[in-house]
């Protein structure tokens, strides 16, 4: 695992695939940027069926651009869940042990976390419309100027493209 982020992050211009499509994928995920947005999808996809990024791709739908944006709503970053984890781990361990004192600081780091959170009366943030057309635009274009590569090459590393269905 060390070895692979390693090699990732080292290398992560060169195998990059910016088309969000390098191995035919038949799901949602892969119809969206690779690395995704912060808000993944412009609009929420309509699925009528199984494998519908699939379909729309048969049927020549894909990655087409939606007549309208809207704002997009999303979450505020928050360290809460991370320091909620880190402190039941503790007040677990130190409960399974018998380290009351430990027990005390964990529940009270858990429950402070959450009540400061509570405070807390920024917890979203809006994405304008505008920016959310600047952004799909820009991919939707990579897209348009990223070249197809025939089906067998797709395990290969001449993979920097839409893998093009065999006729």
């Amino acid at each position: 695992m060390i070895i692979q982020l390693w090699v990732s992050i080292r290398q992560r211009e060169a195998l990059s695939v910016s088309a969000g499509d390098p191995w035919n994928g038949r799901t949602l995920e892969w119809s969206v940027a690779a690395p995704p947005s912060e808000y993944n999808f412009a609009l929420i996809p309509q699925i009528d069926c199984v494998d519908a990024f699939h379909e729309s791709k048969k049927h020549r739908d894909a990655w087409r651009a939606p007549e309208h944006y809207f704002d997009i709503e999303l979450p505020s970053n928050t360290p809460v869940g991370f320091v909620c984890c880190v402190a039941s781990g503790v007040f677990g361990f130190a409960l399974t042990w018998h380290i009351w004192w430990a027990v005390l600081l964990g529940a009270v780091v858990f429950f402070g976390a959450i009540i400061l959170r509570s405070f807390n009366r920024t917890t979203s943030h809006i994405i304008p419309a505008a920016e959310v057309r600047k952004t799909e635009e820009r991919w939707l274009l990579t897209l348009r100027e990223t070249g197809f590569i025939e089906n067998e090459a797709m395990f290969t590393t001449a993979n920097n493209g839409l893998v093009r269905e065999p006729v």
